[in-house]
């Protein structure tokens, strides 16, 4: 019993997966704003493509948000300074968070 359910949540999964490739994501996740966050963290996530928006306004926490701040005042690997996009895709390695999981999973810490 426990194998056909996740294999069914495995099949959900591909296809919004699917349905988020198609579309570049999900278009309730494309709306994002950043309302309630601090100036600094709303000029911030204007910097950021609209994919790592959605992360950075609606699945990291206050912490997090920070976290990719400060990274984006840092040297990559290059030896140049870490894009906006860049220190939100890292924390979101980091600490497992993905737009597949604000559109499967439901870990998303705003409603959208």
């Amino acid at each position: 019993m426990k194998r056909t359910f996740f294999a069914i949540l495995c099949v959900i999964s591909a296809l919004y997966a699917d349905e988020a490739i198609d579309s570049g994501f999900p278009a309730q996740i494309e709306n994002t704003d950043c309302e309630g966050l601090a100036p600094e963290m709303k000029d911030f996530a204007s910097a950021l493509n609209p994919a790592n928006r959605a992360l950075f306004c609606g699945a990291f926490d206050n912490e997090q948000r920070a976290a990719a701040m400060l990274l984006a005042t840092q040297l990559n690997m290059d030896g140049l300074m870490k894009t906006p996009d860049e220190a939100v895709e890292e924390v979101s390695r980091d600490k497992n968070v993905s737009l597949h999981n604000l559109k499967c999973c439901g870990l998303c810490k705003t409603d959208f």
